[in-house]
């Protein structure tokens, strides 16, 4: 995805956030339901970014199973490159895996899923670029 297209995506996200607040709040709701309203979208929010942390988790697992076959036949500069990428995908993983752990004993927060999902998503990258090449 470009970055045109990532950054037009964000904004649309942002904008149907923001629409959805405002509609709640200018609802014509008792207090009771506008709350149970917000309580529900914020519960489904953070099922959408632990499933999206899940599924970044497995898809990392899985290049850094692929980078690991490709760095056998590598030398010199190339290889510590990679294994550098490969390393920091690691760590991002287990990062990952802490951070659902906390999330489902309440120790951890939508910041703390967003960043876990940050860094899986730049490992990817990272990963499918070595991968590429």
């Amino acid at each position: 995805m470009s970055k045109s297209t990532k950054k037009f995506a964000v904004g649309v996200v942002i904008a149907a956030g923001l629409g959805y607040v405002v509609g709640l709040l200018t609802a014509p709701k008792s207090g009771k339901e506008t709350r149970n309203d917000i309580k529900t979208a914020a519960v489904k929010t953070k099922r959408q970014l632990e499933l999206k942390l899940k599924k970044l988790h497995s898809e990392t697992i899985d290049l850094i199973k692929a980078a690991d076959e490709k760095l056998v036949n590598l030398k010199g500069k190339a290889k510590t490159d990679a294994k550098k990428i490969i390393e920091k995908a690691r760590n991002a993983t287990i990062k990952a895996k802490e951070v659902m752990s906390a999330f489902h004993e309440g120790e951890a927060d939508d910041i703390d899923l967003d960043k876990a999902i940050k860094d899986l998503q730049s490992s990817v990258s990272g990963l499918k670029n070595f991968i590429k090449k």
